[in-house]
Formats: structure tokens, C-alpha cells, sequence
């Protein structure tokens, strides 16, 4: 009941829209890959022992809610979930802008 039906024109049609959206995403995750590779760059670079911490800015605001929740090892694991999130939140937020 309710299958959807579509016709000759409009299933390339959704697929032409998906693929853009895609691409769009994409291109929003490759640049905020390329910012943290930078930072990771600078940070190796550098060679102090402080330089990592700027893993924090494009981790934020998860670093800091691990830093408050988990204490003194909250820092390390909210960044590099914070990472790993915020790649989720970019993608989605190319993927929204292209509908």
C-alpha cells in the first residue's frame, strides 16, 4: 500500500538531486578534513608540547562538555570524539545546504 511510482523523467531526476547533495556534503567534509590536517601539520611542525592541544578548536563545543563530564581525561576523549562528530555535523549540514 502506497508504493511509491515514479516515472520515466522523475527517477533520474532523484537520483541527479541525491547525487548533488552528496557531492555538496562531500565537499564540506573534504574542507574541514583539510583544516584539521592543517592543524596536524602545524602541530607536527612546531614540536612543542602544547601544539596539539589546537586539535581542540575544530572539536569544539564536544571537548569542552568531555572536559566537564569526564574530568581530567575528558579533555583528550571529548576532542577526538568531538572530531569525529562535528566530520558527521559538516557532512550533513553540505548535504541540508544543497536541498
Amino acid at each position: 500500500m502506497g508504493a511509491f511510482v515514479f516515472g520515466h523523467g522523475q527517477h533520474r531526476k532523484l537520483i541527479a538531486y541525491i547525487t548533488d547533495a552528496l557531492r555538496t556534503g562531500s565537499i564540506f567534509l573534504g574542507v574541514y578534513l583539510l583544516v584539521v590536517a592543517a592543524i596536524l601539520v602545524f602541530a607536527a611542525t612546531i614540536g612543542g608540547h602544547m601544539s596539539p592541544l589546537l586539535l581542540v578548536f575544530p572539536a569544539l563545543p564536544w571537548s569542552l562538555l568531555g572536559n566537564l563530564l569526564l574530568a581530567s581525561d575528558g579533555l583528550g576523549i571529548g576532542t577526538w570524539v568531538g572530531l569525529a562528530l562535528n566530520a558527521v555535523l559538516v557532512f550533513g549540514l553540505g548535504y541540508i545546504c544543497q536541498r
